[in-house]
């Protein structure tokens, strides 16, 4: 059976699908907002690899102090990984 015409409910309704729309808007903005902050990331770290390339077209020595400082603690940082992979291997090697 259709429900008669109610004012009340109408606005309800209207207003309901108002608020739903908003929600939906500030979550599309959110989830934007969240797979750009990756992008930008990504980017930031393409950027330091090339700068880090060419690192004697850098001309301004601040920078070129934070590269090398990044390219050490990246180093340490492989060197680390290598040699907890050494470890895991020999101990594989042991147990068998």
């Amino acid at each position: 059976m259709p429900v008669r015409y109610n004012r009340g409910l109408w606005v309800k309704t209207i207003q309901s699908m108002k608020r739903v729309d908003e929600i939906k808007q500030k979550r599309q903005k959110r989830m934007w907002l969240k797979r750009m902050a990756a992008t930008r990331e990504k980017q930031q770290q393409q950027i330091e690899k090339q700068l880090q390339k060419d690192l004697k077209l850098v001309s301004d020595e601040t920078v070129k102090q934070k590269l090398l400082l990044n390219m050490e603690q990246e180093e340490v940082k492989r060197k680390e990984k290598e040699q907890k992979q050494k470890k895991r291997s020999v101990l594989m090697e042991t147990d068998s």
